[in-house]
């Protein structure tokens, strides 16, 4: 079998890759370029639909505003709590200047019961605006030439559009509310019209008296939708609108559908989508079909706009861009292969001369497996020695790791030690402080013991003048007064003695105040000395401790490095062992050399392809 070269399977590979990725990205294109598509198409018919839809609730919106204001006037006349009174004269006027305003319509009309107006039908008959039965019905119709003309409803041809005379009528009178009736063909002055005749009830209590209406001409929305068509693909799709009977009220593609009903029983999917009453978009027989509801006046009946566009045409542009797309993707395949084949002839190139190094870089190998084999013996004895040694060393860590926990069992005993002397000092410093304050205390109250022994020295001092002054007035007195005479010595005497006894208290009171002063004096100085005794004692307790911690960390480090020595001594032991291993490994490493020749000639034959093969590997 054949062996390709690697450079064509590796373009080949990345060309495939190429290929797959780039049918991948027209693929999601594809996909994605058709959904944007639909939802555009969608969106613009979607639009479209509402347009037209808007534009006949315009229409409606404005004549039924004008009738029901006519209306709501007319059932006051008959509003037994109002003066209002108009006659049949003046009513005609009002719808005559009602259909000069509402040009959107063919003619404007009401319609009463019989003798409901004024109960003088009568004496109406046969005149312009009643049949003849004096009915009131006056409808005011407008020509081509915006002539308006007075008839009477009743033998008008719109009051039998539907195909039976008054069908519209009894429909609104059985109601009693708004109604929009058609459309309907009917023949004004010799051309056939269709109009949707609108109806507003005149009532009071509840009790129908007859009602305003006008016809409003189609032909503008049957205009406006075969121009609205046209917009959208090239007029391509097909616009509809339906009443909620599902009669046709205008087709863009053939007018003469209009009045006609739209078979929406015979398609169940569609049935079931105007039963809903909700906006909704199918795509059925290649058909986008969407579904618009829209109301006209204050009926909750759904009128319908029912657009249909070919999914061919939708998708015209999207398969023209794909085509592009592909286009452009086949030349950037082409390109991109070129581009690969010259990476991957640029990657090889250099393969080329790493295939003859191998050849050269194996009988190298070769040669120095030998090398290797006689090396391994001498690492054998060098790791026993290495063994030996770690083992010496492993001892000596021991002794040193036992020395280190002796000197942190020593220190942490100092630290101790230094720690309660710090207590015992600074209880000691407490005690002087004490003291030193107990002191003061005494020099204050021997301040005290000064004042009183002086005012003892005083009283001593009035005693002793006394005694004088009793002695002399008791030698005035002479014999009678001797007694008193050796009463006062002896006063004289006690005093004396007790301002001596007072001199040597006080003497002996400043000497003690002297000795407690210099007292004081040794014991702040004392105080301050315990202090500094205290601060170095804390410094030493520092110190201790820091101390203590290193020999902690020295201890845990020495036996971190015993424990790493053991497994060195591990290591080595198994290193001695490897180079056993090793030495016969080298043997096979020549085998080996051997057999990475004999790979270098295949790789080459895979770089090159068969029959390629080199010199080189024949040395």
């Amino acid at each position: 079998m054949k062996k390709f070269s690697i450079t064509t399977r590796l373009i080949s590979s990345l060309c495939l890759c190429l290929i797959l990725t780039l049918g991948l990205i027209i693929s999601y294109s594809t996909w994605r370029a058709s959904i944007l598509a639909r939802e555009r198409a969608e969106e613009c018919i979607v639009s479209l639909a509402r347009k037209q839809a808007h534009s006949l609730e315009h229409q409606i919106d404005i004549v039924l505003g004008e009738l029901r204001k006519v209306a709501y006037t007319l059932s006051l006349i008959k509003n037994e709590h109002t003066e209002i009174d108009l006659d049949r004269e003046q009513v005609t006027e009002i719808l005559h200047n009602l259909s000069g305003e509402l040009k959107e319509t063919t003619g404007v009309f009401t319609c009463w019961e019989q003798s409901s107006f004024d109960n003088l039908d009568t004496g109406f008959a046969n005149t312009m605006g009643h049949d003849n039965t004096g009915r009131f019905a006056p409808y005011l119709i407008r020509d081509e030439k915006d002539e308006i003309t007075l008839l009477s409803l009743l033998t008008s041809p719109l009051y039998s559009a539907g195909g039976q005379a008054g069908i519209w009528y009894e429909a609104a009178r059985s109601a009693n509310k708004e109604q929009i009736f058609g459309p309907v063909h009917y023949i004004r002055q010799d051309k056939k019209v269709t109009v949707i005749i609108l109806s507003v009830p005149v009532s009071t209590g509840g009790v129908f008296h007859g009602l305003v209406g006008a016809s409003v001409n189609i032909s503008f929305l049957q205009n406006d939708t075969e121009a609205g068509n046209k917009m959208l693909l090239g007029g391509a799709g097909r616009l509809t609108i339906i009443n909620p009977e599902g009669v046709i009220v205008a087709d863009s593609e053939d007018k003469a559908l209009v009045t006609k009903p739209l078979e929406l029983k015979s398609d169940e999917k569609i049935f079931q989508i105007m039963q809903s009453g909700y906006e909704q978009i199918i795509l059925k027989s290649g058909c986008f079909n969407i579904f618009v509801p829209f109301n006209l006046g204050l009926s909750t009946d759904k009128w319908w706009v029912i657009s249909r566009f070919p999914e061919d045409k939708v998708m015209a542009d999207v398969r023209t861009t794909l085509w592009h797309q592909a286009g452009i993707g086949l030349i950037a395949l082409l390109a991109s292969c070129a581009v690969v084949s010259v990476i991957v002839r640029t990657i090889i190139r250099p393969l080329r001369h790493i295939i003859s190094g191998l050849s050269d870089a194996a009988l190298t190998v070769a040669s120095a497996s030998a090398q290797i084999s006689a090396t391994s013996g001498q690492l054998a004895e060098g790791t026993s020695e290495q063994a030996a040694a770690a083992e010496e060393t492993s001892v000596s860590l021991n002794e040193m790791a036992l020395t280190s926990k002796d000197t942190s069992e020593l220190t942490r005993g100092s630290g101790q030690l230094m720690n309660d002397n710090i207590k015992k000092s600074v209880k000691t410093v407490m005690t002087l402080v004490d003291l030193t304050e107990k002191i003061a205390l005494i020099e204050k109250d021997s301040g005290q013991i000064g004042q009183i022994i002086k005012l003892i020295d005083g009283i001593a001092f009035q005693t002793n003048l006394l005694s004088l002054n009793a002695a002399v007035e008791a030698a005035r007195a002479g014999d009678a007064g001797s007694g008193f005479v050796i009463v006062a010595d002896e006063v004289r005497n006690l005093s004396v003695r007790v301002a001596e006894a007072a001199k040597t208290t006080q003497n002996l009171l400043d000497t003690t105040l002297k000795r407690i002063a210099e007292c004081a004096v040794s014991i702040k100085i004392m105080n301050s000395d315990f202090e500094g005794i205290v601060r170095s004692a804390t410094i030493m307790g520092d110190k201790t401790s820091a101390i203590t911690n290193a020999t902690k960390e020295l201890s845990r480090n020495i036996e971190l490095i015993n424990k790493a020595v053991a497994e060195m001594g591990k290591v080595i032991g198994q290193n001695a062992a490897n180079a056993e291993e090793f030495a016969s490994a080298s043997e096979e490493l020549n085998a080996q050399a051997e057999q990475l020749k004999y790979y270098a000639t295949e790789l080459f034959i895979i770089i090159r392809g068969a029959g390629n093969e080199l010199a080189v590997f024949n040395r």
